[in-house]
């Protein structure tokens, strides 16, 4: 038996929780609302007798009118639904008269297409007449175009197990994205699973204040992917490390903890202990070996690791240090702080770096405010409650400022915990 959906809402809302193989969009392309041309068939079909205006004796509009047709949104309304449409194949029916011009929007698509690729064909049409009609284009024919391209709609993750990643969370991110990103700002960068899989139309910007996390993600970004992997792997056997081999690994963290070398830090991170990158108070690195070491999946992982934005800025500070007004118009700043109420090695305040205590939370939902007053979009990711312990601090802040808290549901498999995202627009 096959089934059918039929939906009557507002499709950049719709797209948010549907998904498939091919979307054919064919939407309003000039100033000329859909919900008047149409105004006959919607009065057969509710059959209500309404009140009618002007010439054409039309129903009134109920202010439903489309934003695809709006001269100063109709970009923007294009992006979002290029960021968030969850189909493989995207076909989009268009016009050479359309309010945005079929270069701009196939410029658009680009940084959402795989490669960046978009097909583009054309069809002469006859051209809809109305009593306004004016000579469009100067004159020239009217052109229908169908604009193809095929969606990215992969998550790539970090080659870095860190603890705090939150690559599971992306899909659920994207979908609370405000309609319009020209620079996404990964506060709080760590492995980077965040920021790199976000598509923002000019830049992402990576900050991470761990300097020895900040080489790691510097390095398995900028370096040529086939080359590191060939300096990963004959490190790999001048030590002989393998999974378990506490001896060879033990060689390496000592040569590592003498040099500070970026390439051994992140082999000794793949055999140690449940991945951690722990330091002590001299920035020593200190975790014991573990079960786990390199795999075909990490040699994939740092071969497709990269950025959807076009540009990458990476900072290495504190980042109430940011000078968070020389970002521009359309920024997005997305938090993932240590959690207060939670514990963990890089938060302890134990490894000749900065801890998290009462003082931290209290500047961080100062900084958020601070954002909020400026007209800045953010997002927080956070956790109210854990085991016992509840986050009355970050609970009243959010009330008194009257925050949107959406649930992320439960991530971590040894200490679960119930996380949110916090979002002011």
């Amino acid at each position: 038996m096959k089934k059918n959906e039929i939906y009557n809402t507002d499709t950049n809302k719709l797209i948010r929780s549907i998904s498939g193989d091919i979307a054919y969009i064919d939407p309003p392309y000039t100033v000329t609302q859909y919900i008047s041309a149409y105004h006959m068939l919607e009065t057969l079909a509710k059959y209500d007798n309404p009140v009618i205006k002007g010439v054409g004796g039309k129903r009134d509009r109920e202010n439903k009118n489309s934003l695809y047709s709006q001269r100063s949104n109709a970009k923007k309304i294009f992006e979002d639904l290029f960021r968030q449409i969850q189909f493989k194949h995207v076909l989009v029916s268009y016009s050479n008269q359309g309010l945005v011009p079929i270069e701009e929007l196939c410029e658009l698509a680009s940084h959402f297409a795989v490669d960046g690729r978009v097909e583009i064909n054309y069809f002469d049409y006859q051209e809809y007449q109305n009593h306004r009609a004016s000579k469009k284009r100067n004159g020239k024919s009217l052109n229908e175009v169908i604009i193809y391209f095929e969606k990215d709609l992969s998550i790539q993750k970090s080659p870095i197990n860190y603890s705090g990643s939150k690559d599971r969370l992306v899909p659920m991110l994207t979908k609370i994205l405000p309609a319009n990103i020209d620079t996404f700002i990964d506060v709080f960068g760590g492995a980077f699973n965040v920021g790199a899989n976000i598509f923002a139309l000019n830049k992402v910007v990576y900050n991470e204040m761990n300097p020895y996390l900040f080489e790691l993600v510097k390095m398995l970004l900028n370096s040529d992917k086939n080359k590191l992997i060939n300096r990963i792997e004959l490190r790999l056997r001048e030590y002989n490390l393998e999974k378990g081999n506490k001896e060879a690994y033990e060689k390496l963290r000592a040569f590592y903890n003498t040099n500070k070398n970026p390439l051994d830090l992140y082999l000794l991170h793949m055999y140690s202990f449940q991945n951690m990158i722990r330091f002590n108070k001299e920035h020593k690195f200190n975790t014991p070996v573990g079960v786990a070491g390199y795999s075909e999946d990490i040699r994939d992982r740092i071969i497709n690791f990269k950025t959807k934005a076009p540009n990458i800025e990476l900072l290495n500070m504190d980042y109430v240090n940011l000078c968070w007004d020389e970002f521009g118009d359309n920024v997005l700043f997305y938090f993932d702080p240590p959690y207060y109420i939670t514990s963990a090695a890089y938060n302890d305040g134990k490894r000749g770096m900065k801890g998290w205590g009462i003082n931290q939370e209290i500047e961080l939902l100062s900084t958020l405010k601070m954002l909020d007053n400026k007209g800045y979009k953010f997002i927080l990711s956070n956790v109210l409650k854990h085991k016992e312990r509840v986050n009355t601090l970050l609970l009243n802040w959010i009330k008194q400022n009257n925050f949107k808290v959406i649930d992320a549901g439960v991530s971590g498999w040894r200490y679960a915990k119930n996380e949110i995202l916090v979002i002011n627009y």
